[in-house]
């Protein structure tokens, strides 16, 4: 493969018509040159609308995607979720992409089937991704979530998720999008912990399970929740605060 480290624009760009056949595999994009406002994303291929034509961009490395203006890998317009192929590829945090298919919608069969790999060169499912101007910034762990959520963002659960420690709102005006998903806490407090001054709309069909052996809940409010849907629940040997699904704490509900 080649390394791509200091480009104008685009390390790759490519418009392709109907029926043809992309292939970018085992190649490495670092960008080091200086930030000049033109280095904008590593490959991008963008189609005219619904264009029926296939790519497969596998086990590249993306890195020092924090110096890119837009996004590591963009794929616009496919008319066929089944012909685009965006596995096997490392990318360091933070890491966004922009997958469209047909009239401009985000690929969320794609996103949700695509498999990254980790520091390890293990292959793991898509989390979730949070949509930013345009692109989707994504994550292979849950629990990162938290860190760069801004006021205002959704967070679309992509696939069952196991978490440790509590997703923890302190942004107004966010949103969770359970996608027909499960998020299930593995630890001993919550799964999901709204601050004071933090505000969580969750909705979609999918469950948050709370866990159990300690003081655990599915939702500790602390300041706004508001459930339009969802399933929750948490084991029957909690303790304590545990034994409520959403237990609120000084907040409203």
């Amino acid at each position: 493969g080649c390394t791509f480290d200091t480009f104008d624009w685009d390390a790759i760009q490519t418009t392709p018509k109907a029926g043809a056949e992309l292939e970018i595999t085992g190649n490495t994009f670092k960008y080091t040159g200086r930030p000049s406002g033109n280095n904008r994303r590593y490959v991008h291929i963008e189609s005219s609308y619904n264009t029926d034509f296939s790519a497969k961009v596998t086990d590249n490395t993306f890195l020092n995607n924090d110096q890119l203006l837009m996004s590591a890998l963009e794929v616009y317009y496919f008319s066929d979720d089944n012909k685009i192929d965006l596995n096997g590829n490392y990318f360091d945090s933070p890491a966004k992409v922009c997958i469209l298919a047909r009239g401009g919608s985000i690929a969320k069969n794609v996103l949700k089937n695509m498999k990254v790999k980790t520091l390890k060169g293990e292959e793991v499912k898509l989390a979730a991704y949070i949509k930013i101007n345009g692109d989707q910034r994504i994550f292979t762990s849950f629990n990162d979530v938290s860190s760069v959520l801004s006021s205002g963002q959704t967070i679309n659960l992509l696939n069952d998720v196991n978490i440790s420690e509590p997703l923890t709102i302190s942004v107004s005006s966010s949103s969770l999008s359970l996608n027909g998903n499960t998020i299930n806490n593995t630890g001993t407090t919550s799964a999901i912990l709204v601050e004071t001054g933090g505000e969580l709309t969750i909705s979609g069909i999918g469950k948050v399970y709370g866990g159990h052996g300690g003081n655990n809940t599915a939702v500790t409010v602390k300041g706004t929740l508001i459930v339009k849907s969802g399933d929750f629940s948490v084991g029957p040997d909690a303790e304590n605060a545990g034994n409520s699904c959403i237990y609120c704490y000084g907040g409203n509900v």
